[in-house]
Parts: C-alpha cells; sequence; structure tokens
C-alpha cells in the first residue's frame, strides 16, 4: 500500500509512484482508488487496463463519489476502453477493458 501525496501535481504523484515501483523491479501494479486517483492515472497516462463493478442500485448527486474526478473532458478528446470481458453475475456486472487515449488529447504527461 503506497499513500499518494495530497500536494503536487498529477504527473509529479503518479511519476513519482511509477519510479518507486521501477526501482524495486515492478512492472505492474494493481491501484485501488476512486475518481481523484483515477483522474491522476489517467492525466499521467499511466492506467492501462481497469476492472469495474457495475451495481443495480442507481445514485447520484454532489456528495455521491464519482467514476472520475478532475475537470473532465469531451469524448472526442477522453480516453476510452476497450471492453475485454463482460461477466454478468446476480446482480452485479464485471467488466475489464483496456484503455485507449486519444493522440491529442489533454491526458499527456
Amino acid at each position: 500500500w503506497v499513500p499518494t501525496p495530497a500536494a503536487g501535481g498529477a504527473v509529479e504523484t503518479v511519476d513519482a509512484l511509477r519510479h518507486a515501483l521501477e526501482a524495486l523491479g515492478v512492472r505492474r501494479a494493481l491501484v485501488e482508488g476512486g475518481g481523484h486517483v483515477v483522474d491522476l492515472f489517467l492525466q499521467a497516462r499511466a492506467l492501462h487496463e481497469a476492472y469495474l463493478t457495475l451495481t443495480p442500485w442507481l445514485i447520484g448527486g454532489s456528495d455521491t463519489p464519482a467514476l472520475l474526478g478532475g475537470e473532465g473532458s469531451t469524448q472526442t478528446e477522453s480516453p476510452w476502453l476497450e471492453w475485454l470481458s463482460v461477466e454478468p453475475a446476480g446482480r452485479e456486472v464485471f467488466l475489464h477493458g483496456r484503455v485507449h487515449y486519444p493522440p491529442d488529447s489533454p491526458f499527456e504527461p
């Protein structure tokens, strides 16, 4: 478990984590977090795959946690997921996707 610092830019935070893991010989890492953490890794183009669980509860509002944090972007400049697997299980659906970044998107390190 590695906490991310609250201060500093997104790229510096993710780059520091990436360098620390590389120094340890780690080539792949599982990162768990909410919208803020996902946004940090997208901004640094360091998120390559995503695992999502869809549940049947339709909740929302300004105080509800969101899948993505940050300022947002348009559909044409946003990263997108290529679905590798979609597995329904009871009331939930488990999704696994590969992240693709448009060449001219603002999501750059």
